[in-house]
């Protein structure tokens, strides 16, 4: 759902910064802005402009997109062979079902089987993603972030993905992880301008109040900031490569 741009302010009771704004649907979301941050940066990278496809499905988690993968992105990619695929689960491996499911039971049952569960859908999908021909590089984007409650140092799946994702050398660009960093100056108060553009201004003005919109979803400033973070992390290994 974070990459369908869902998601509106207050929503879940979660703190934000004032002037908080939704991204408002898939025209808002991190896809849409990173087409045109790569068209923008064609000329350091390719002759012609990019085609970003986004296979967004709301509230779905890695199992959907493991079964689903025959009938919805190998069609696509058939028309159109993809250079990158990148994943985005958001937090929906750790609450969209199994804590529906098993949330009223002890959670030192359903705990272990949720992160084996999250671990092997993981690299069956990683694994998937790798033998796809024409052959694909595979990137994942981590947007999870949770400030309180009982995972308060969980984000979403990543813990469970993390050695799947190294083993494989997949690499992973983790809004929470580098916002985290880049703004540790920050109060957690101070609000952002939408019309911020680059990357190092949103990163020093954006605290974890403005980057979401309520508790999962990411603000219009979030979807921003990550479309940056994409697009600078593949322009940067496009330079190391050539």
């Amino acid at each position: 759902s974070i990459a369908c741009g869902h998601g509106y302010p207050g929503n879940m009771g979660s703190p934000k910064a004032g002037n908080v704004k939704a991204a408002g649907g898939v025209s808002g979301a991190y896809a849409a802005h990173l087409h045109g941050l790569l068209n923008t940066a064609r000329g350091a990278c390719c002759a012609a402009t990019h085609r970003v496809t986004n296979l967004c499905e709301g509230g779905k988690g890695t199992d959907y997109f493991l079964s689903s993968l025959s009938t919805r992105l190998v069609p696509v990619h058939r028309e159109h062979p993809a250079h990158l695929v990148l994943v985005d689960t958001a937090p929906n491996d750790l609450n969209a079902f199994w804590i529906q499911r098993f949330g009223t039971r002890d959670r030192s049952t359903w705990l272990p089987r949720l992160h084996a569960v999250n671990a092997l859908t993981t690299e069956a999908l990683v694994r998937r993603l790798l033998l796809l021909r024409p052959r694909v590089a595979v990137a994942y984007v981590e947007t999870a972030w949770y400030e309180a409650g009982p995972f308060h140092t969980r984000y979403g799946a990543w813990e469970d993905q993390q050695p799947v994702l190294r083993f494989y050398q997949v690499p992973t660009v983790h809004l929470g992880l580098v916002a985290r960093a880049a703004g540790s100056a920050a109060t957690g108060t101070r609000e952002s301008d939408s019309n911020t553009t680059t990357t190092s201004e949103l990163h020093a003005r954006l605290s974890r109040r403005s980057l979401y919109v309520d508790a999962i979803h990411l603000s219009a400033d979030g979807h921003r900031v990550l479309a940056h973070l994409i697009s600078e992390a593949l322009v940067r290994e496009w330079e190391r490569l050539s």
